[in-house]
């Protein structure tokens, strides 16, 4: 399998995360927008276990940090598209610190688009933006 949909389903956990990723090392393609339920640990295995990933949205998934930012660049060279609006977790810093390499990605407040110059590490990333404090 390389694409999964699901959008907004509160059944979906790190553990199902894990297990997706553990028997579907080929993903190139995630949507999990809504999935409140995932954490963390999800995604930095989805990171670690499928490094073809090439697409992620984790709009709306509201308990994700900077530790998913860095597994994702750290793991995932072909990620080209991230979107994470309403992920008020992720902060500008991690996306430096992460040097996540990005052609595109989606950051919103009030889901409206914020777009923002990013001089950091990462030379496929045009612009960002972060939901401030």
């Amino acid at each position: 399998m390389r694409n999964f949909l699901s959008k907004h389903c509160t059944h979906i956990n790190d553990e199902g995360l894990v297990a997706l990723a553990r028997r579907c090392p080929d993903l190139r393609k995630v949507q999990l927008q809504g999935c409140r339920n995932i954490q963390d640990e999800g995604v930095v295995r989805l990171a670690e276990s499928c490094p073809q990933l090439e697409y992620l949205c984790v709009s709306n998934c509201s308990h994700l940090t900077d530790a998913c930012l860095l597994a994702l660049s750290q793991n995932c060279p072909r990620l080209n598209t991230l979107e994470c609006a309403s992920v008020s977790q992720f902060t500008d810093t991690g996306f430096q610190v992460g040097s996540v390499s990005l052609e595109k990605n989606t950051l919103s407040k009030n889901h409206q688009p914020l777009y923002s110059p990013f001089t950091g590490p990462c030379p496929k990333l045009p612009a960002a933006g972060a939901d401030g404090p």
